[in-house]
């Protein structure tokens, strides 16, 4: 049997790049005083916003995270204690 990618065929599996590369968004710069949206924090991260908002549901923080409400009952997520998780530091 014959396989797309197999010797004969011209076509190589190095000049193919992965999928996870083509679409790459760079996560949010988490800088000290600034505050991340539930979608921003998800992107430095790596999961579903979703992900976020059920254990906030379950457990009352994300990973030790705690936001604060906006006026505008949107979620803010402090920088600050997010770059301190991010170092390893104790939240």
């Amino acid at each position: 049997m014959d396989y797309p990618f197999s010797q004969g065929s011209g076509i190589s599996f190095n000049a193919i790049e992965p999928i996870t590369t083509l679409h790459q968004v760079p996560p949010p710069n988490p800088t000290p005083g600034r505050i991340f949206s539930t979608e921003d924090l998800a992107q430095v991260f790596h999961v579903e916003p979703a992900s976020i908002r059920s254990a906030l549901s379950r457990s009352g923080h994300y990973m030790g995270l705690k936001p604060f409400k906006l006026p505008n009952r949107r979620l803010a997520w402090p920088a600050n204690d997010v770059v301190r998780l991010l170092n390893g530091e104790e939240l």
